[in-house]
């Protein structure tokens, strides 16, 4: 596991937990668990309205802005429990900085998403169509099996 790596799975949580026992100690554990709890809605109801604007542009036979995707994006955020990703979620969902958040990492997003893959799809190889070959010569005759079809890497 590269560093980058153990930082999102060990360092994340670790900061997570000590912001809420941080504002827990400051505002009160009843104040933190109820903030935690409170986005929870509040993220979902964000993310629906995001859906709804999409899929009335879809219906518009319009593309949906990418803002609309962060907005969905920073909704999620909002809804997981944690202050951190409610301070990232909410960056996504205010519109000026979710402009500059898209300015600074939309390029560099869609470039990674561009290669991403998905396990059991056939992105890795696009031309290739997994079937038989049958041949058949001019006069109407199929020549036997010559051999096993070469195998795909």
């Amino acid at each position: 596991m590269t560093f980058r790596r153990r930082l999102v799975v060990f360092g994340y949580p670790l900061l997570e937990i000590l912001v809420a026992l941080g504002i827990g100690s400051w505002l009160g554990w009843g104040w933190m668990f109820l903030a935690l709890a409170a986005g929870i809605p509040i993220g979902f109801a964000i993310m629906r309205n995001a859906a709804i604007s999409a899929k009335k542009d879809l219906a518009l036979g319009q593309s949906p802005p990418g803002g609309l995707a962060a907005t969905f994006v920073g909704g999620l955020l909002i809804a997981l429990p944690g202050f951190v990703s409610d301070l990232v979620g909410l960056a996504l969902v205010i519109p000026i900085t979710r402009k500059l958040i898209v300015a600074m990492f939309g390029p560099a997003l869609i470039a990674r998403m561009s290669v991403f893959r998905v396990p059991g799809s056939n992105y890795a190889y696009p031309d290739v169509i997994i079937g038989e070959v049958v041949v058949q010569e001019p006069d109407g005759h199929t020549p036997g099996n010559q051999g096993s079809p070469p195998q795909l890497p």
